[in-house]
């Protein structure tokens, strides 16, 4: 009997499932975003080209109260998802004060990511203690966003004002962001699906330099 090919995805935004040989998914390559800083409007922009300015540039969150960012309710996530109802979040109204977020263009073309997405975060702690949560979003024209992935980063020692680069996957996924969508990558500092740091107060300066750049990465068919 012909054995079943060793990877199954199914993906998330059809149902459909795929197989491959291999894992990495065999013919993705890895599609860079760099992330550039917020401006007066909401939100910050990922971009082809990397941030280039003589002067560095800063975008700070704190962890005192929660966003709209969220992984979903733990157990009731998981059980809506068997029944194809998405974990979904309205990305204008994620707080400035308690978390960012950067989109695209709009996508000329549908783009299907198969693997793990990962992100190299430029930043510094200003206490001793501090949490990262990133979430990538398809996000439609009305803003609406729907979780694609997350992963949490938790960091119980630092050293405050000491720069740090941060390189993380998140959890593995199989996704078609649809053409005239954008993706949004948020960035905020706790999850209803994961445990608070014991010092649960804490501030994050996320740096932007021609020298330093935060990247997003993903494995696009």
């Amino acid at each position: 009997m012909q054995h079943e090919p060793p990877v199954q995805m199914e993906v998330k935004s059809n149902g459909h499932v795929e197989t491959f040989d291999d894992y990495p998914v065999p013919g993705t390559q890895m599609v860079q975003y760099h992330l550039h800083p917020r401006g007066f409007g909401l939100a910050g922009e990922l971009e082809d080209a990397p941030f280039q300015s003589r002067w560095s540039r800063s975008d700070y969150i704190n962890s005192y109260l929660d966003t709209l960012a969220d992984s979903g309710i733990p157990v009731i996530s998981q059980l809506v998802e068997q029944f194809d109802i998405p974990t979904t979040a309205y990305i204008p109204a994620i707080s400035r004060l308690n978390g960012v977020w950067y989109e695209t263009n709009r996508l000329d073309r549908t783009m299907k990511i198969r693997g793990n997405a990962n992100l190299t975060l430029q930043f510094e702690p200003l206490n001793s203690q501090v949490q990262v949560v990133a979430y990538l979003y398809d996000m439609k024209p009305s803003g609406m966003g729907t979780l694609i992935t997350h992963a949490p980063f938790t960091l119980p020692v630092t050293q405050s004002g000491k720069a740090i680069t941060l390189d993380f996957d998140l959890l593995a996924t199989a996704y078609d962001v649809p053409q005239g969508h954008k993706l949004v990558l948020a960035i905020d500092t706790q999850d209803s699906s994961y445990g608070k740091l014991p010092d649960s107060k804490f501030k994050l300066k996320i740096k932007y330099h021609s020298g330093q750049q935060s990247v997003l990465k993903l494995p696009v068919l």
